[in-house]
């Protein structure tokens, strides 16, 4: 397995509640921020078209910037709970990409070697670090 951050970007995103793939998921309406897992790759994350990146992490996707301020400021107060799994590379932040009102915990991997066979399974291990790692604090929040 690769040393994170070097050479690599991950992005994964976390929120909403997490079911297997049975159960019917159900979105109340204090939760429609879609926020929810998943793992994300566009030439768009870093710069110009001829990059690709994959981001590995959390996006928070409530309309309103000050809603999506609000989770990042709890998941920031508690940064000391999560920062060890999740790691330096981890940046928090506004969204990458066209929302100006989303915001994230997340990592880049630029240029990843798509045809490597381990990918796959290097973005699901650290996907799976983001919401090991973030979703009980995110929990403890209330929503």
């Amino acid at each position: 397995m690769r040393e994170f951050g070097k050479g690599r970007s991950r992005k994964a995103f976390l929120g909403g509640r997490y079911q297997s793939a049975n159960e019917n998921q159900k979105i109340d309406s204090n939760n429609n921020a879609l926020r929810r897992v998943k793992i994300q790759s566009s030439t768009r994350i870093l710069g110009p078209a001829s990059v690709l990146a994959i981001e590995v992490g959390f996006h928070t996707e409530y309309p309103k910037a000050d809603e999506n301020d609000a989770v990042i400021a709890h998941l920031l107060a508690h940064e000391k709970r999560w920062r060890r799994a999740v790691g330096k590379e981890a940046q928090v932040g506004e969204f990458l990409g066209r929302r100006d009102n989303w915001r994230r915990v997340s990592e880049t991997w630029p240029d990843p070697d798509l045809s490597d066979g381990e990918l796959v399974i290097e973005l699901a291990t650290r996907l799976t670090d983001y919401i090991t790692a973030l979703e009980p604090v995110r929990r403890g929040r209330g929503t």
